[in-house]
């Protein structure tokens, strides 16, 4: 009789650990596959101790140093498999589009246009860096130096996030896109006006 009841007591410790792991498995899934909805992530993105695992996100900077980790879902020796890249562009939202010239050379501020010189962006093996320009007349300064930028015309911009980060993984195949915006300029903000026309820098 202790026999059994010592098999039992053994059987449902198996059960329950079984299902305690099962459960834990299928959390990481869904918290690494946004529900269900994207494909796994092989790694995730933290900042100021948050996860984010969303494949699109949003956020508001400071126009202060802001600090990356890159997490990585399994231990590997492989450099190559641990790397990653960053960039920072233009978001291309909805009412952001302007135009400025460059040296007399026309450019137009829009989705793509890649802006990650004008951020002092710092890469390391675990994470990376970035500082935020205070405006979008500094980003322009700061992309073009010693270089004459003139905002050609009078602009009201509606959507506040102004740029885009991506960090990519090595080979493509894991991708984090998070639109943001910087400084006084916040989410809560119905329109921003770049102003006067022909602002020069340089």
């Amino acid at each position: 009789m202790k026999k059994t009841t010592k098999n039992r007591l053994i059987f449902w410790v198996s059960v329950i650990l079984s299902v305690l792991l099962l459960a834990a498995v299928i959390g990481i899934i869904v918290k690494f596959t946004n529900g269900g909805k994207e494909k796994f992530k092989t790694f995730y993105l933290v900042y100021g101790g948050e996860e984010i695992t969303a494949s699109q996100s949003s956020m508001h900077f400071e126009a202060e140093e802001q600090s990356f980790q890159v997490k990585y879902m399994f231990p590997s020796g492989d450099e190559q498999a641990r790397d990653f890249s960053v960039r920072i562009e233009a978001s291309g939202s909805q009412g952001t589009k302007f135009h400025y010239t460059v040296n007399g050379k026309k450019f137009t501020f829009e989705g793509g246009t890649d802006l990650t010189a004008a951020f002092s962006l710092e890469k390391g093996e675990d994470g990376f860096t970035f500082v935020p320009p205070a405006t979008v007349q500094e980003t322009l300064a700061k992309l073009y130096p010693d270089r004459t930028v003139v905002i050609t015309d009078e602009y009201i911009i509606r959507e506040p996030a102004l740029y885009r980060l991506t960090v990519t993984s090595y080979d493509g195949s894991v991708q984090y896109s998070i639109v943001f915006s910087v400084g006084d300029f916040k989410p809560t903000d119905l329109e921003l006006k770049i102003e006067p026309p022909g602002v020069v820098f340089g």
